[in-house]
This record gives structure tokens, C-alpha cells and sequence, in this order.
């Protein structure tokens, strides 16, 4: 990844008091795309990791933007490359735009160039080991968020539970009336920010305008978090998913958290 590379010593000891890193933590800087320029962030350790290998790989990193002289949470994700689904900075364009309620406010967001997926490629290839699967193509990606929230499982009362999911419905609302459905809705997806919920991870969403029509099947795994899926959804992979099946997935994260 040549977008990766070592701070000067200058640079690393900004991030280690931005950042509180330990002193032996490494510190590497790395970039992402913003319109036609490249903007440079240092950080450390990831305070989010996936659970297993399979997947977008997603990780989650507090970074300090050099150019703006600020803390901010850095996405990296391998996202689906596939018809139908629109690359999470456009979403949060498309929804801040169009003024929806409790949204993180984002300021890059980007493809890592050449960095695909070709598994999918050589799958019918007469030397390749024979699979049922479908293998489904990623592209990496970085997006940078201003806001640091803390997890919706580290609520401090039931009300400010309550009012952060609260939040997080109206969030959905708007966008819904905004043509996007999230697709997505879990407790992992809720941040708690000032005692207000935000609704984030919006990778998976759907555009309601989108030329695929809303009860296809846009990739051959059922997106979501399979404990807070609809049970129509859990049911039958061949159930388009739609703004009930998110509405159940709200009741669900509250019921998870109780």
C-alpha cells in the first residue's frame, strides 16, 4: 500500500500527544482522497477490528489530520465493487445535502487506487479449486469522519439509550425521505456523541431511485448484522429488504441492549 508510509520525527511526536499513543506504539501516516488531492493522517493502533478474515476487513482508527490540526475517526474498509452500491462519502454527500438529521459530518472519503479484488476472476478458470460460492468483488476504501463517538453499548442511563436510538430513527427518516434506505441497522451502527445518537455505516445502503428495482437482490450475500436482521429477511434470502425490515431491526437493538 504505497498510500502507507513513516512519519518524520516531527509528525510522530504530533501524534503521540494527539493521539495519547504509548511510547512504543508505531506510528505510521497514510493518505485519502479528497476531490482531486491527497490528505495525510497519522495514527496508530486500530480501536476497531474485524471478526473474522472473511468480509469488508473493516478497521476503525483514531488519526490526526495534519492539515487541519484535528483528531478525527478514519474508516478503512474493503467495500463491495459491485452495480447498485454507491460508495458510503457519496451517501453522506447525498444526505447532508438534502439536510437529514444525526449524521456524522465527514470530510474524505475515497477508492485506494489498485487495490481490487481479482479472486472473482478466476474462478472458472479450468486450474482453480471448484466452489459454490459466489465470490464477490472489494475495492479498499477510506473514509474519514469528524466526530469520535463512544459505542451505544456505553450508555449511561435507559433514557440516553432511548434517545440515541430515538436519534437514530429520525436519522433514518430523513433519509428515507431522501431516497436511501440503510440496510444495515444494529447496535454497532449507533454512536453516542454528546448524550445524541448518530447513525452511521451507511456502505450497505440503498438508493430507492437506484435503476435496480427495490425487490432485487443487489450481491449474492444478504447484507446486514444477522442478530438484528427481520425474521422475513432471516427467512428467506430472496426477500427484498425493505423500510420495515429496517424498523424491526431498531426494535431489535433495543431489545439487545435491555
Amino acid at each position: 500500500d504505497t498510500t502507507v508510509t513513516l512519519p518524520n520525527p516531527k509528525e510522530v511526536a504530533l501524534a503521540r500527544r494527539w493521539l495519547e499513543a504509548v511510547a512504543d506504539a508505531d506510528i505510521i501516516k497514510f493518505t485519502v482522497p479528497v476531490g482531486n488531492s491527497q490528505r495525510e493522517y497519522l495514527t496508530c493502533t486500530p480501536i476497531a477490528t474485524p471478526y473474522t478474515p472473511p468480509g469488508h476487513a473493516t478497521r476503525g482508527f483514531v488519526a490526526y489530520d495534519l492539515e487541519r490540526d484535528m483528531k478525527v475517526f478514519v474508516k478503512d474498509t474493503w467495500r463491495v465493487d459491485l452495480l447498485g452500491i454507491n460508495r458510503e462519502g457519496e451517501t453522506y454527500k447525498l444526505l447532508r445535502e438534502a439536510g437529514v438529521r444525526n449524521i456524522a459530518p465527514y470530510s474524505a472519503a475515497g477508492d485506494i487506487d489498485d487495490h481490487r479484488t481479482v479472486t472473482h476472476l478466476y474462478k472458472d478458470k479450468p486450474w482453480a479449486c471448484p466452489t459454490a460460492r459466489e465470490l464477490v468483488p472489494h475495492h479498499h476504501y477510506r473514509l474519514v469522519l469528524d466526530v469520535i463517538g463512544d459505542s451505544l453499548t456505553q450508555f449511561s442511563s435507559t433514557y440516553e439509550m432511548l434517545r440515541c436510538v430515538l436519534d437514530a430513527l429520525e436519522c433514518h427518516e430523513d433519509a428515507f425521505n431522501a431516497g436511501v434506505l440503510h440496510h444495515d441497522i444494529s447496535v454497532g451502527n449507533i454512536l453516542i456523541v454528546n448524550g445524541r445518537g448518530l447513525l452511521i455505516d451507511w456502505d450497505l445502503s440503498k438508493r430507492l431511485n437506484s435503476p435496480i428495482p427495490n425487490d432485487c437482490i443487489r450481491q449474492p450475500t444478504r447484507t446486514g448484522t444477522w442478530q438484528f436482521m427481520s425474521a422475513a429477511l432471516v427467512k428467506t434470502r430472496e426477500a427484498p429488504h425493505t423500510f420495515v425490515d429496517d424498523l424491526e431491526s431498531i426494535l431489535y437493538v433495543i431489545l439487545w441492549l435491555a
